[in-house]
């Protein structure tokens, strides 16, 4: 029981009184998950999840086929990286692709395999696009899209859901 709860905080915090609630990256908010079977690989510091994963944290929900946290040897988390028919929801904001991938150093959300962002009648697609989750940005690598007149643009916005200005 001991080391499932070690595995499943991935910080260096104490595990919350929810063991599957894990203060991943810089946020003083935590991801949190579900899904429908849990593999635990201590040696490699590493934590599967399969079957209808849900990642959330603040405004940002994730869902995915297969999800991996992968830690330090301090059991901080250096990165958690979800595969197969990603979605995440942020705001009024959509994006699908085959890959995320969150870097808790720089707490970047990437997604790559076929990425596309939504929101409102408009559309990005590109090689990689890029969440900036630290100072709210988004990038579209090698971009191709269209704007609708007078739909909100896919950016950033505050957990009400309304675009930050």
């Amino acid at each position: 029981m001991t080391a499932l709860l070690l595995a499943l905080s991935l910080s260096a915090t104490p595990p919350a009184t929810d063991p599957l609630r894990a203060n991943l990256g810089a946020s003083k908010n935590p991801w949190d998950f579900a899904c429908d079977e849990i593999k635990l690989f201590n040696k490699e510091n590493r934590t599967q999840c399969r079957g209808h994963v849900v990642v959330k944290r603040d405004d940002i929900k994730i869902t995915c086929d297969l999800f991996e946290a992968f830690t330090d040897e301090k059991n901080n988390l250096r990165k958690m990286v979800c595969l197969e028919n990603v979605v995440m929801q942020r705001g009024e904001g959509r994006s699908t692709s085959e890959k995320a991938e969150f870097e808790a150093d720089s707490q970047t959300l990437i997604l790559s395999g076929n990425p596309i962002v939504r929101q409102g009648g408009n559309e990005f697609k590109g090689d990689v696009i890029v969440y900036d989750l630290k100072n709210d940005r988004l990038s579209v690598k090698r971009v191709r899209g269209k704007i609708q007149q007078n739909a909100p643009l896919p950016v950033p916005s505050d957990k009400a859901g309304a675009p930050k200005k």
